[in-house]
């Protein structure tokens, strides 16, 4: 019954907007679960002014105390006096339930700030604030208290971005669910639209330089050379598929489950690697390779939208912000975009000089061909089994 109580208040909170900027959205806290099968639950509610973190944290009184390191039991200490027991503890031991980092830097609490009173019939909330060094474009956090709490722990938090001093200024909250293991988030300033842009145009690059399944397809559509038409079609082909698949997938549009996806794109390196050894088979005719280029923009169209949902996977996992989402969209997609042109850049010189070198003409395609298909043999392998 108060697990259902918790989440209407919980539910009806999310729908409402802040009358002040002053004003804290309360939420209800949860119950300690009286049957160990039951998964505990504690909220926290969170509001960035400035350089300024204020929280809300509310709590189970058992799981304060074990926070604490302490005995609470209605035998030996009432309900009323743990919360100071328990926040006494807590900035005797200094220790905060969050570590915050502004823009990189850290955020320490203000040892000042930490109260704490009785929440409903056995619950506490904790209050803090955290003071950054400056104001918070972005914020960083991870809930270090549910290291110290029984494993199924789950934290349902809220975060929101107010303007100091202005009335009804709080950007639409930044929701997530956090347990052991997940117990760090990131989140935006979307105001920031340059900060914003440019944290996604290099989340992009960064992506397509640290993934080296993407990088040994590029190689692999690379290998069999070709005029600058059929290389332009080619990579034209593959920004177009997957920059619609990443679309869908990221408005939530559609988007398949990573377990398909996964081994679907180690299986296209595979294929472009049969295909390029395929066409530079010795007792093929010389004009193998410029025939099987004609139509490789369409298999590099089809392939590009398996990778489309890839580029998707990463990016969910970095929570855009709905206020922005067409805005950080773009610029990460402009981004997979930049690092491609760099590989493209790079590689594509190298392998020109290459081919002008006798020994590497003759057998040098191949023998990176078969490089690239043993690498998506054991991603796919690996994918499939795991």
């Amino acid at each position: 019954m108060r697990h259902c109580a918790a989440f209407r208040t919980f539910r009806r909170s999310r729908s409402r907007t802040s009358a002040s900027p002053l004003l804290l959205a309360s939420l209800l806290l949860c119950a300690r679960a009286a049957e160990s099968h039951q998964t505990a639950l504690s909220y926290a509610d969170l509001r960035v002014q400035g350089a300024r973190v204020d929280c809300d944290l509310r709590l189970a009184a058992g799981d304060a105390a074990r926070l604490a390191s302490i005995a609470v039991s209605a035998d030996d200490r009432s309900m009323r006096d743990a919360p100071s027991v328990v926040t006494d503890a807590l900035v005797r031991a200094q220790r905060a339930p969050f570590s915050f980092s502004a823009n990189g830097a850290p955020c320490p609490l203000e040892a000042r700030s930490a109260t704490a009173a009785p929440d409903g019939e056995d619950g506490i909330v904790l209050r803090g604030s955290y003071l950054c060094p400056a104001t918070a474009v972005r914020l960083d956090g991870r809930a270090i208290f549910l290291d110290d709490l029984p494993p199924g722990h789950t934290l349902l938090l809220k975060l929101e971005f107010v303007a100091p001093g202005v009335a009804n200024s709080a950007t639409s909250p930044t929701e997530r669910v956090l347990q052991q293991g997940a117990a760090s988030f990131s989140a935006l300033r979307t105001s920031d639209a340059p900060f914003a842009f440019a944290r996604f145009l290099r989340l992009g690059v960064r992506h397509i330089f640290t993934g080296a399944d993407h990088l040994a397809f590029l190689l692999g559509l690379l290998l069999l050379g070709g005029s600058l038409g059929a290389l332009v079609r080619i990579v034209t082909a593959f920004t177009v598929a997957h920059s619609l698949t990443l679309a869908l997938a990221a408005l939530e549009i559609y988007s398949p489950p990573a377990r398909l996806i996964e081994p679907a794109i180690a299986a296209s390196i595979l294929c472009i690697a049969i295909e390029n050894l395929w066409a530079l088979r010795r007792d093929h005719a010389p004009d193998a390779a410029a025939r099987a280029l004609r139509h490789r923009w369409l298999a590099t169209f089809c392939f590009g939208l398996i990778h489309g949902f890839g580029f998707a996977d990463a990016l969910r996992e970095l929570h855009l912000p709905r206020e922005s989402l067409a805005a950080s969209l773009l610029s990460f997609n402009l981004g997979v975009e930049l690092g491609q042109v760099c590989v493209v850049g790079v590689a594509l010189p190298m392998l020109a000089r290459l081919h002008h070198w006798p020994a590497f003409a003759r057998r040098g395609p191949q023998i990176i061909s078969m490089a690239v298909g043993a690498a998506g043999t054991f991603w796919l392998a690996q994918r499939l089994i795991g």
